[in-house]
């Protein structure tokens, strides 16, 4: 490209040369008048920044500030500018801004922070400060409200009704809760308030008040008021709501001057405050399906829980009577009598306690419920109770009633009318229809953030974020983001040329910058990716940036906007299959920059955005109607988190797909059942181990490890505990990666020969080995029981089983090494040897669970990754995959594991890879 520029710029010297030899002086001189013509007609237009302003100045963590800035046009002619946005020197947004000569124009940007602290905010170098408080967060048990408040004030809940948070001699800020009677007006409570508060300052004086209006309906007064405490002129804020019977004060009060001062931060406590849902007359739950009608002067509190979802009060004068509405997940097949009686059984061993009647109900619009009724004693009081029990799939719902048993009798029929209208409705979380949703059960997530994310592309954070490439359905790398790369030669150096038009979700361009951003954050020993040596520590640069003894990527260069080049440290055929891992997606910076909450609200490009996240509840996905590709056909994805037994969800039509699992296996494969006719099935890329820590006693000697091994009879586990569904494995390297070695033969079942090297142990003796604890997550598997049993039966030892019961737990204490025994698998990244004996064997490797560490080993791997003669190369790994073997760290049992999924017949476009590749974007519900 340079020798064709250098070309032109010849025939264009010699063109003029020659122009000017046979014009002479007076063409010379005219065509100098027309430059200095065109110099004089070139003008820049002078834009700039005048003013910045952060309002409010002061926030708390998570809520928002908006930045403005004034730009002017002082020129004149019409001109165009991009302002920046830069927090604490670091550019994160921009603007674009056309402005006619002579005119000002103003230019905004949101900014929120879930971290303390101060901020500087400027546009082109104009600043304004943003401050961030440090908070606690304070939840009333009883009215279910959230409000924060500066760190260091001191909070006295003792009053339920009357909560307050004050730094003593400033400032307090206080919720007043006010029960009030049925047909209260909100003037009317706001009247009951400011009377209540007159009692402690008599000479309150209203300054102002206005209306706060939610879809134009006035739902809460904002007012100032002034009074004198201790002869000293003070001022005091209330926003006064009404819901229900509920009645909610917020108040802030100090002496005048101080008021102001802290006015702010003030403000800032009472617009944290998060009241609860309340309930009154229909009732609906379009997450859990069903509705319910309250009488009149009846409400409830939404819980944000499911056991119990929703309580219910009789009104405000009237004798107490109180109920309940859960929901919860069955995991075996029941009835509603059965499950109302299993309720009822709950006070069984209360005084008194005794079944008055019991029966089949008809509940609203025909929902079918069975009814039980039961007395018993609590604090010597005669107590009634009603239970009315509804079965939907793997929902069941109950409502309870309770209230004195005087009381019962005389209230009976408005429980009856309470109870008796609970309607089942078709489920639609959020508004989100069957119809054009697919509906998944889903497990825990433990992180969205693509650099600190351990799982394949298949899942969210494949559907919410995306790279340069990804794999394809072939198991080859396509573009995805770079619509096209070149390779270098020498194979080191890759240029990627990504697509125009590319934009996160919220319509912000992509360029090469964002890729940038995102691997150095990625691999920042501060953002504590576990995966960033693995897919990233490749290129120039890395592994010093992961050491902290670097900033930046060297081998990562912006030609321009669109052109990346990358660098890695040798030439290697798998680092592209590396950048299709999440770990490599683009991510925004003005995103993460918002603090440690920042996935909650996650700026992504790919073909899905999230729309809803209950914790541990629920998560729901939405169609990115302007991604770069063609947009997914779904119009959402709904994720219900440890909703219940899968397979159970699955017949009951609750969800879409399923993995069947090994109790579900044999009927599943029968012919002659109707889900064979929903089967499908593919052979998994994984290898799964038995993993020894070698640092820990006594896996630290070979001979130990061996003998744990051999003592394991893999063919009777394989054939009853996972009845068949996997191959015997020789080796590490699966079929279908290449280099997978046939003749590998695998670990022989010899007790006698396990014994033997026990006793060729340093050891000695099965008696002189330290307490051995085998790792398990959620609970022991038929496998690992097989296994702990195998080993008492045939070595005389007794191994100790502890169970994890969180992911995240398990994960943390694996990068730690702390597992001493434990079984593990290993599922293709890419398809290349590398990805399974280097990840799992190298001694830098994170994913080296068993502490193995063989220099030789690591020499061989290193040699092999960049030796260019693939056949040599193959070779290389299958004389490492035997040396890895001599040593044993980990007990390679099993491969080419059967996956089976149901997939319902209304879903299209469902494709079951042997590895992690992200299909949802291609699927489509028909109408069913």
């Amino acid at each position: 490209m340079k020798k064709k520029i250098l070309w032109l710029g010849l025939s264009f010297l010699l063109v003029a040369a020659l122009v000017l030899a046979s014009c002479g002086p007076a063409e010379e001189e005219g065509e100098q008048e027309e430059e200095e013509e065109e110099e004089a007609s070139v003008t820049i237009t002078p834009i700039e920044v005048t003013s910045v302003e952060v309002t409010p100045a002061l926030v708390l963590p998570g809520q928002e500030a908006t930045v403005e800035a004034d730009i002017a046009n002082t020129g004149e002619t019409k001109g165009t500018h991009t302002a920046t946005l830069a927090v604490n020197g670091v550019e994160m947004d921009t603007r674009l801004v056309t402005l006619a000569a002579g005119t000002i124009d103003k230019v905004s940007f949101t900014v929120i922070r879930d971290l303390a602290g101060t901020y500087d905010l400027s546009v082109d170098g104009v600043s304004a400060i943003l401050t961030v408080a440090e908070i606690e967060t304070y939840q009333s048990e009883q009215y279910l409200y959230l409000i924060s408040y500066p760190s260091g004030w001191v909070l006295d809940e003792s009053v339920p009704d009357n909560v307050t948070m004050a730094k003593p001699g400033i400032a307090t800020v206080g919720i007043t809760t006010l029960i009030f009677p049925a047909g209260t007006s909100l003037d009317e409570a706001y009247t009951i308030l400011v009377d209540n508060t007159k009692d402690s300052f008599p000479d309150l004086q209203e300054l102002s008040r206005s209306d706060v209006k939610e879809d134009g309906a006035v739902v809460a007064y904002d007012a100032m008021f002034s009074y004198t405490e201790e002869g000293i002129s003070s001022k005091m804020r209330i926003v006064m709501s009404k819901r229900g019977r509920y009645g909610f004060a917020l108040w802030s009060r100090a002496r005048e001057a101080v008021y102001e001062q802290n006015k702010l931060l003030l403000d800032a406590c009472l617009e944290s405050f998060e009241p609860p849902l309340v309930a009154e007359g229909l009732y609906t739950n379009t997450t859990h399906g069903f509705s319910l009608t309250l009488p009149r002067g009846w409400d409830g509190l939404e819980t944000g829980e499911q056991m119990p979802l929703l309580y219910i009060n009789s009104p405000v004068g009237e004798p107490l009577v109180y109920v309940y509405v859960y929901v919860d997940r069955i995991y075996e097949s029941t009835t509603a009598q059965n499950y109302a009686l299993d309720v009822a059984a709950a006070w069984s061993e209360e005084p008194g306690y005794k079944i008055v009647s019991q029966a089949e109900v008809t509940l609203g619009e025909a929902t079918q419920g069975y009814e039980v009724v039961f007395t018993y004693a609590e604090n010597e009081y005669p107590i009634k109770r009603k239970v009315v029990s509804v079965i939907r799939g793997t929902q069941a719902f109950s409502i309870i009633s309770y209230t004195l048993a005087s009381t019962y009798d005389n209230a009976r029929s408005t429980i009856e009318q309470l109870t008796n209208n609970f309607t089942l409705v078709e489920p639609r979380p959020f508004g989100v229809s069957r119809q054009t949703s697919l509906f998944l059960l889903w497990g825990e997530i433990v992180t969205l953030d693509p650099a600190l994310f351990e799982g394949s592309p298949e899942g969210i954070v494949g559907a919410i974020f995306s790279g340069l490439v990804r794999i394809d359905k072939d198991l080859k790398v396509e573009p995805d983001i770079a619509e096209k790369w070149d390779i270098s030669d020498e194979g080191k150096t890759y240029t990627f040329y990504l697509r125009e038009g590319v934009k996160f979700h919220d319509g912000k361009p992509v360029t090469v910058y964002d890729f940038k951003y995102s691997w150095e954050r990625a691999c920042d020993p501060e953002t504590e990716s576990e995966k960033a040596r693995l897919f990233l520590g490749d290129i120039m640069g890395a592994k010093e940036m992961l050491a902290g003894e670097a900033t930046e990527l060297s081998g990562v260069r912006v030609i321009d906007d669109l052109t990346l080049e990358v660098t890695i440290d040798g030439s290697k055929p798998y680092f592209l299959g590396k950048l299709a891992y999440p770990t490599a997606y683009v991510v925004d910076r003005a995103n993460v920059a918002r603090g440690m909450n920042w996935t909650d609200k996650p700026n992504g490009t790919g073909p899905f955005k999230l729309k809803e996240w209950k914790k541990d509840e629920l998560l729901i996905l939405e169609r990115n109607a302007n991604y770069y590709l063609k947009p997914a056909k779904l119009e959402h994805v709904v994720l219900q988190i440890f909703a219940g037994r899968s397979m159970m969800m699955y017949e009951q039509g609750e969800i879409d797909v399923t993995g069947v699992y090994i109790d579900d296996l044999d009927r599943v494969l029968d012919p002659q059942n109707p889900l064979n006719k929903e089967l499908l099935t593919t052979t998994s890329i994984n290898t799964g181990y038995l993993g020894f820590n070698v640092t820990k006693p006594p896996f630290d000697d070979p001979k130990v490890r061996r003998a744990f091994a051999l003592a394991l009879d893999m063919d009777k586990i394989l054939e009853v505990s996972l009845k068949g569904n996997s191959e015997r494995a020789g080796g590490f390297l699966p079929p279908g990666i290449p280099g997978h070695n046939d003749e590998l033969e695998p670990l022989p079942f010899d007790p006698e020969l396990a014994r033997q090297l026990i006793v060729e142990s340093e050891y000695g003796s099965v008696d002189n080995l330290p307490p051995i604890v085998f790792y398990d997550l959620y609970s022991l598997g038929s496998t690992e029981e097989a296994m702990i049993g195998m080993w008492q039966a045939n070595l005389g030892v007794t191994v100790e089983a502890q169970i994890i019961e969180e992911l995240e737990e398990w994960l943390e204490m694996r990068h730690k090494r702390e597992f001493q025994i434990f079984t593990s698998g290993w599922q293709a990244d890419f398809i290349d040897p590398q990805n399974f004996l280097e990840v799992l064997f190298h001694s830098q490797s994170e994913d080296n669970d068993s502490a193995y560490s063989n220099p030789e080993v690591d020499a061989a791997l290193e040699k092999a990754a960049v030796e260019q003669d693939e056949e040599a190369r193959l070779r290389m790994y299958q004389d490492i995959e035997k040396m890895i073997l001599e040593d044993l760290p980990v007990a390679p049992f099993y491969q080419s594991t059967k996956r089976h999924v149901l997939v319902k017949p209304y879903v299209e476009g469902y494709y079951l890879a042997p590895m992690g590749i992200h299909i949802w974007k291609d699927i489509s519900v028909k109408p069913h």
